[in-house]
């Protein structure tokens, strides 16, 4: 269409945590600079800190972690409910409490109170729907 005058601007809303850069590109371009993109806000978990305030662990921290754990052909789910962090894998036992620990150690590093945090593990994944992600990591939001 070569003949309109009006072009829409459409803005999607993206839940995606962005670090902005310090200081200007180093291509000399005046915006704003992106250093990094944390994760997306829904994907995120919310842990208590050991001086009460909500701490952010994302979830590409944690996909980091349980990938040095499990297996590259594993799969998994990650959910948080409150204080319960439900953590299920088609693994052995041994292998998800190992999987935990590291997650603990990870959430610790992070300033997180971990004695807070209740853990439900089970050796086998719920059944989904293709429109999902194997491997997730979630957060139910509380009401």
């Amino acid at each position: 269409d070569f003949s309109r005058v009006t072009q829409p601007i459409v803005r999607y809303r993206l839940n995606y945590i962005l670090v902005l850069k310090e200081g200007s590109c180093s291509c000399g371009n005046a915006a704003t600079a992106i250093e990094r993109i944390e994760g997306r806000s829904d994907d995120s978990l919310i842990l208590e800190g050991k001086d009460g305030r909500q701490i952010t662990v994302f979830a590409d921290l944690c996909n980091r972690v349980i990938a040095g754990v499990l297996p590259l052909e594993a799969d998994y789910r990650l959910v948080q409910e409150g204080k319960q962090m439900r953590f299920s894998s088609n693994c052995p036992d041994e292998l998800l409490k190992g999987c935990t620990a590291a997650l603990e150690n990870c959430f610790k590093a992070q300033g997180a109170d971990i004695s807070q945090i209740k853990w439900e593990i089970s050796t086998s994944i719920p059944e989904s729907d293709f429109t999902q992600k194997r491997r997730r990591i979630s957060r139910v939001k509380q009401a």
